[in-house]
């Protein structure tokens, strides 16, 4: 027997089935070099346009408010209950409005980062 050849023996099945290699997204990250800096940029690029949009939704919404309010003489003098509209519209209308574009806002960007993830898992 020649003791300079070596004889591996293996389950046939593990050389059939091998786990596919790590790719070098993490790493990339992790050493901040151009591509992982890429991958990071498209993410704050993602994020931003998310901000952008739920604050623009909110300007949007309040500057009706304030054209409605500076337009029209009845919405001015209108009240509820001795309650003037405005105040109203504000404390009822906007609040809960600003507590659904918050949590659209943390949603949106939880799957944003999900997506992040799974993108560096699978490249």
């Amino acid at each position: 027997m020649d003791k300079s050849r070596r004889v591996v023996i293996t389950h046939p099945r593990t050389s059939t089935r091998r786990r596919p290699s790590r790719t070098s997204a993490p790493r990339d990250l992790r050493e901040h070099t151009v591509r992982g800096e890429v991958l990071l940029a498209a993410l704050r690029r993602s994020q931003l346009r998310l901000a952008l949009a739920i604050t623009s939704a909110f300007l949007t919404t309040l500057g009706a408010l304030l054209l409605l309010y500076w337009g029209s003489d009845w919405f001015r003098s209108a009240h509820v209950a001795t309650i003037p509209v405005i105040w109203l519209a504000l404390g009822v209308g906007v609040f809960p409005f600003i507590v659904v574009l918050g949590w659209l806002h943390i949603r949106m960007a939880e799957w944003y980062e999900q997506q992040f993830i799974d993108l560096i898992e699978d490249v």
